[in-house]
């Protein structure tokens, strides 16, 4: 009797481990894909980080132009919510650039949404790049 409850018992912890791991995995690749974006920013690849942005979210055309006028400086996440079940995450980000014209440097606070799309296991932005140009 005691052996079968020992058992019912490493049976359901290895169950929550699993769970776990995946929500870990998750928030992991969550990590994975915020730095990829981060990057893009601060490197000027507006193409590569509009690349990120869910096709079916139906992003404005990503204008070459207007991102030649720009340099983010500065990416910093200040505030993160996640909801219960790990699908959604909103992410408030303040952004320091430099219009290149005027060679101002500007703040501007970026409220961004990401959705996990269980299917292809991958986060996705679901809003906009930052209109930075006025």
């Amino acid at each position: 009797m005691h052996r079968h409850l020992l058992c019912i018992l490493v049976a359901v912890l290895s169950l929550m481990a699993c769970a776990g791991i995946a929500q870990r995995s998750k928030l992991d690749k969550f990590e994975e894909m915020d730095r990829t974006y981060k990057q893009a920013l601060l490197a000027s690849d507006f193409a590569g980080a509009a690349r990120l942005i869910d096709p079916t979210a139906n992003p404005k055309p990503f204008d070459p132009a207007k991102a030649r006028l720009l340099k983010i400086v500065d990416y910093k996440p200040t505030h993160v919510d996640v909801s219960e079940d790990l699908l959604t995450i909103k992410q408030q980000v303040s952004l320091k650039y430099f219009m290149l014209n005027t060679n101002l440097l500007r703040t501007m606070d970026y409220q961004q949404t990401w959705k996990y799309k269980e299917d292809h296991k991958v986060w996705l932005l679901q809003t906009e790049l930052p209109d930075l140009i006025p």
